[in-house]
């Protein structure tokens, strides 16, 4: 974690913040970090301090302060470039919604913590300012809108006139702008606080970007709000409209008293302990009965040490005429009590089971169990004869299992390593001829000896990369190890021309530089560096601060 400075600008005046183009009818609605720096680096030149603060940031290779670019934010809400990797929403349920997610180039904070917590979204709290293109709450209108103003150049000499166009930045009270300052540690903090909180409000005064002469890019006095990085950017952008619309659904609110809450709703029986209200002592004391219950109870017999526990058997109804009928047909039953059912009595035999009884014979003790094995059934005459002209065979094991296949004509038997007998009205085979022995293979002859092979050792641990957030324009240093396969970020092409007493209004070099919102893969927080963009020859560099500032996301994002 780094010192942080947060300022917010609110504009007095219309805004001039040049294209890439430089085309004068159009306007650029971000300020971006190397023009944020500039700006400052002029002022600190007023101040005295240029040489030092050139020598703490642009010619060390890791700098003491660097700036975000400056952001819109309406009132309280704060706005910025989300993550490319999850802006706009891949869920299918934003994707179908009426909002048009993917034309919003600013969105709220908060909007960025439910996304990377993986919250819902309710789309029914947000819309598009299609003049600024910043998600803003439902009904509310942009912090800005693109303006042109008409303007004439009069010639002093002839007289002629000549009119132009130029657009600017109007922003409703309010409104404004807001970055970011990142100090290295707390002695950078502890140096530069000051110089940088004086350089901003002599900006406001003098102004920022173009058509200053006129008075444009001017601001109220600044804020600054200090805090650690990154929490007081993630957790700063909590205000009306940031934390509870848009992200997920409010919390419930507390139950009002006597107020009961379905199990549906307060699963965990804790929490319906928690919310519910704690009895009185008055409610465990026994109600005093009244004099209904205690006639009853005197009318009633006094039950037994077990009367609560086993209930009385239900009185048997009473018989109709046709069951009378059938009880008087029937022999009376010997008296039993009514919880007793007697045992069903044997029915005596019949004279025909007395009769076949009688006539079979009477079984043994085991003859129900134990049957006698039946006889084996005698060989017919022809078996008897094909057994007597066959040979009498060999002993054949008693053990089950699978039995060798019968051995062909000229293969040895099993049992036996010769030839087996010859067949009679067969010739008997030829004996097979004797294979020499197989040469024994030579010994391998050694191969000369070579160098050593290493030992294996312990491999080095893979580089772990990690997504970084960029809130400004980036520069890769030869330090930054960056995987370029991976992430999700573009890139632009900033020019411009020099503004230095050596020498004004020439061109400066162009570079590529990795635009806010990107993405990338790298071992530890980018750094940066400034690129030298002055023109060739020119008496002094010209430096294009390319110095990231940037978020770590969390793992998945």
């Amino acid at each position: 974690m780094n010192p942080g400075l947060v300022v917010k600008l609110r504009p007095s005046g219309p805004w001039r913040i040049g294209p890439d183009s430089g085309a004068r009818n159009r306007v650029d609605v971000i300020y971006h970090s190397d023009s944020l720096y500039a700006a400052v680096t002029s002022a600190m030149a007023r101040f005295g301090w240029l040489d030092e603060w050139l020598e703490a940031t642009a010619r060390q290779g890791e700098t003491a302060v660097c700036f975000s670019s400056c952001f819109p934010f309406l009132e309280e809400l704060r706005l910025i470039v989300p993550p490319r990797t999850i802006w706009p929403p891949t869920s299918p349920a934003l994707m179908s919604a009426h909002v048009r997610w993917k034309s919003a180039r600013f969105v709220p904070l908060g909007i960025v913590q439910a996304i990377l917590a993986r919250q819902p979204l309710q789309e029914s709290n947000w819309s598009v300012d299609g003049a600024s293109e910043c998600l803003v709450p439902a009904g509310s209108p942009g912090p800005f809108r693109v303006g042109v103003r008409s303007s004439a150049a009069v010639d002093r000499l002839s007289g002629a006139v000549e009119r132009h166009a130029t657009a600017c930045l109007e922003f409703r009270p309010g409104c404004g702008l807001w970055t970011v300052a990142s100090f290295r540690d707390e002695a950078a903090q502890a140096r530069w606080r000051d110089p940088v909180t004086a350089a901003f409000r002599l900006l406001a005064d003098s102004g920022f970007g173009g058509e200053r002469s006129r008075g444009w890019g001017r601001s109220e006095a600044p804020e600054f709000l200090e805090g650690m990085l990154p929490e007081m950017v993630l957790d700063g952008g909590r205000g009306p409209g940031a934390g509870g619309r848009g992200t997920a659904a409010a919390e419930s609110p507390e139950p009002a008293d006597g107020e009961v809450l379905s199990a549906a709703v307060l699963a965990p029986d804790t929490e319906m302990a928690a919310r519910a209200p704690l009895p009185s002592p008055e409610a465990h004391e026994p109600a005093e009965p009244s004099q209904a219950e205690l006639a009853m109870e005197s009318e009633s017999p006094a039950p037994g040490p077990e009367a609560v526990e086993v209930l009385p058997p239900a009185p048997p109804s009473e018989p109709s005429e046709a069951e009378l009928a059938m009880e008087s047909e029937s022999p009376a039953p010997s008296p039993q009590p009514a919880e007793v059912v007697p045992p069903a009595l044997p029915s005596e035999p019949s004279e025909a089971e007395l009769a076949m009884e009688s006539e079979s014979p009477a079984p043994g003790p085991q003859a129900a169990e134990v049957l006698p094995p039946a006889p084996p059934p005698e060989p017919a005459e022809a078996e008897l004869t094909m057994e007597a002209e066959s040979p009498s065979p060999g002993p054949r094991p008693l053990a089950p299992g699978p039995q060798p296949l019968a051995p062909g004509p000229l293969a040895p038997a099993p049992d036996s390593g010769g030839p087996p007998p010859a067949e009679p009205g067969l010739p008997p085979p030829d004996p097979e001829p004797e294979l020499p022995p197989a040469p024994e293979p030579e010994p391998p002859v050694p191969d000369e000896p070579g160098p050593p092979s290493p030992a294996p050792g312990p491999q080095p641990p893979a580089p772990d990369f990690q997504s970084h957030w960029l809130l400004s324009l980036f520069t890769p240093a030869a330090a930054d190890a960056v995987d370029w396969q991976r992430g999700n970020y573009t890139v632009l092409a900033r020019g411009g021309r020099v503004d230095s007493p050596a020498g004004s209004g020439e061109l400066k070099k162009q570079i590529q530089m990795v635009a806010e919102g990107s993405v990338l893969y790298a071992v530890a927080s980018p750094c940066g560096a400034a690129a030298d963009v002055a023109p060739d020859g020119f008496p002094h560099p010209v430096f294009r601060a390319g110095f990231a500032l940037s978020i770590p996301l969390p793992e998945g994002n």
